[in-house]
């Protein structure tokens, strides 16, 4: 089910946003989610319980 979220400007994300990006990906594991107009893959890191976005090439 895809979710919206509303990111702050700034370049580094405050930590309540950070955890909606760490909720989506421990929920799903492995996501696209569209940054600026790009599509990212969202991963699950479970060791870390972090993630990693990546761009998708050619997904504008």
């Amino acid at each position: 089910m895809p979710g919206i979220l509303n990111f702050s400007n700034g370049s580094v994300l405050p930590e309540n946003e950070l955890e909606a990006l760490r909720h989506i990906a421990r929920n799903n594991q492995n996501d696209t989610i569209t940054i600026g107009g790009r599509n990212m893959r969202l991963h699950y890191i479970q060791f870390m319980d972090g993630f990693s976005v990546e761009p998708i090439l050619g997904g504008l």
